[in-house]
């Protein structure tokens, strides 16, 4: 009997090894993002593969981007700040079927990133042809150096034998020679500078502006970097400043040995290596840590009073305070020059030191930050005023067509092409030799075109009807998750009483992005329509309100109050759709500085 069962075994394994069974080792998630005020009102959906998530937002260029941002960012936003509740389904794939999506996903968001890099570049061709000669243009990097105050001509005859003038000389004649390029009516733009006047010029001025104050020996604008001393332990700055001793010939050698690789270098990346070199030396000479500012032209900001709730000021100070030193400990301890170590380094400092030194507002970024301060320039200096007049009106017409033909290719829809039909429409069925192997991993088939699938909360509820998807991942909102961890430690009654309401919530404090109300409903169903009456009657105040301060407030609590009575009347039904901002939360730190979000490469 043993030996039958024994035989029995081998030939199952035999079998097993033999046959092509597939073998489910990776999975996707299908993620589904409960309601609140603001975009995506009704829900929103994204694909999530691997640490990277996929999802469709309308922008205000009237453009439906597809965005690929780090989970940890997104499941941020929209978990935390926005106060909304996660619900994951995992859909188990093959490693082929796994990698068949995310190129395609991959494809599709590179093909418009490209796009959409045109558009920014055709938008610069028509800002630069049509400047206003007082204000002139905003460029990436040319923030550090003032503005160049000789003329070419100026410039050429004081430094007529500096070793370096001929470089400026060759890049003043690309300059001038740059032709706007003729395009023949209906051509397809690609993104390479043949065809895209600003790329080529942005390079061209970079360069020559890092040309200008290499020669002219320029110092780099006091507003534009900041003494590190006062986050150094005296031992830390007498380390660094003793690497940077150890560097600086290096930087010197590279930018300076070889002047004839600067023609195979960007404009922005001389520039950049021209301001740190500049900062080191700097330091060197007055043993002081200067390092850039980095923050971007279009960052965004919290106030300090925000933070300030629940002592979360001080929370985010210490954790910015310790990314900033272990960022620092690594740089210090290689001895080697890393540029993403080194500005890893920038980024950290540059955030703690926004903490000690900001009034009343705080600036932030979710991306690493780069050393790219923009400047303004008028070129009219380098260009006669024919060139840019006899353009100004083609550029602009090219732009406005070609602004026309995305919003048609990326068009949106609320019911046949939204931020959930999207999903499932470019799900690559048909991509490969056999269309059917997909269809067959998934499980199923779900058609964007499907009826109720631009639902968000219909998809969710048909991707685990159809496709091959385990046990649901549920991911409360931030609200949801300090009262149950409130509820342990206090009487949760008590906390149930004290987190009804907006008035004695400890997590939530009333800010800019909420209109006025009451009572949170999305927790509660029985009182719902009760406090949905209450909640109708504080956005009608609001309203009311809102009529007599127009004058002062441009309407602004008008338009809040009628939104809020508008959120209120669901609940008068038994549906929740508002939850509240939360504009700060402790997990945070997961994502504000977290190194495996660096996107320095734009490859991730």
């Amino acid at each position: 009997m043993y030996k039958y069962i024994l035989f029995l075994y081998s030939i199952i394994l035999q079998i097993f090894l033999i046959l092509p069974f597939p073998t489910f080792s990776e999975s996707i998630g299908f993620v589904y993002f409960d309601s609140n005020i603001g975009q995506s009102s009704g829900g929103h959906s994204a694909l999530k593969i691997g640490e990277m998530a996929y999802h469709f937002q309308l922008y205000p260029d009237q453009i439906f981007h597809i965005v690929r941002e780090p989970w940890k960012e997104i499941r941020y936003i929209y978990n935390s700040i926005d106060n909304r509740n996660i619900k994951i389904r995992n859909i188990l794939l093959s490693p082929d079927s796994f990698h068949s999506i995310k190129d395609h996903f991959d494809e599709i968001y590179l093909l418009q990133k490209n796009e959409l890099e045109v558009l920014n570049y055709l938008k610069l061709d028509t800002e630069i042809l049509n400047q206003n000669p007082d204000r002139g243009v905003s460029i990436p990097t040319l923030g550090y150096f003032p503005e160049e105050n000789l003329s070419p001509e100026e410039f050429i005859l004081k430094y007529e034998n500096h070793s370096g003038l001929k470089f400026f000389l060759n890049t003043y004649t690309e300059l001038k020679n740059l032709h706007y390029p003729a395009r023949r009516k209906g051509e397809e733009y690609l993104f390479n500078t043949d065809n895209i006047f600003s790329f080529r010029f942005i390079d061209l001025i970079s360069r020559y502006s890092f040309l200008f104050h290499l020669i002219n020996d320029s110092d780099v604008k006091v507003d534009s970097y900041f003494c590190a001393d006062t986050y150094l332990s005296e031992s830390e700055k007498k380390d660094l400043l003793k690497k940077w001793e150890a560097i600086l010939p290096i930087l010197r050698s590279n930018l300076l040995s070889n002047p004839e690789n600067w023609k195979f270098r960007s404009g922005k990346n001389l520039l950049i290596e021209l301001v740190r070199m500049k900062l080191i030396e700097k330091s060197i000479h007055e043993k002081k840590v200067y390092l850039p500012d980095v923050y971007p032209g279009n960052y965004s900001f919290i106030s300090k009073e925000t933070l300030k709730v629940n002592n979360s000021y001080e929370k985010l100070r210490n954790q910015v305070l310790l990314i900033f030193q272990t960022n620092l400990k690594k740089y210090l301890n290689n001895n080697n020059h890393s540029d993403n170590e080194q500005l890893l380094l920038e980024d950290s400092v540059n955030r703690i030191h926004e903490f000690y030194n900001s009034q009343d507002v705080i600036r932030t970024s979710f991306q690493k930050m780069l050393p790219l301060r923009p400047g303004k320039r008028n070129f009219k200096k380098i260009f006669q005023s024919d060139f840019l007049s006899n353009h100004s009106n083609e550029s602009s017409l090219i732009y406005d067509e070609y602004l026309k033909k995305l919003r048609s290719k990326y068009s949106f829809d609320l019911i046949t092409k939204n931020c959930t039909t999207e999903i499932f429409s470019n799900l690559p069925y048909d991509q490969s030799k056999n269309p059917d192997i997909l269809a067959k991993d998934l499980g199923g088939r779900i058609k964007g075109s499907e009826p109720f699938v631009f639902i968000p909360f219909y998809a969710y509820y048909q991707t685990g009807k159809v496709f091959r998807s385990t046990y649901p991942i549920s991911i409360e909102s931030v609200r949801r998750r300090y009262k149950t961890k409130a509820s342990f430690r206090e009487n949760p009654i008590w906390v149930a009483l004290k987190e009804s309401n907006t008035i004695s919530s400890k997590i939530y404090e009333f800010n800019d992005e909420d209109h006025i109300f009451l009572f949170f409903t999305d927790d509660v169903l029985l009182l719902r329509p009760a406090f949905g009456i209450l909640n109708l009657g504080s956005g009608l105040s609001q309203t009311l309100f809102g009529v007599v301060y127009s004058p002062v407030d441009r309407g602004t609590n008008l338009k809040k109050g009628l939104e809020g009575m508008l959120f209120s009347i669901p609940e008068l039904f038994f549906f929740n759709i508002r939850k509240g901002k939360i504009l700060y939360e402790e997990d945070f730190k997961n994502i504000f500085l977290s190194e495996k979000n660096s996107d320095l490469e734009n490859v991730k």
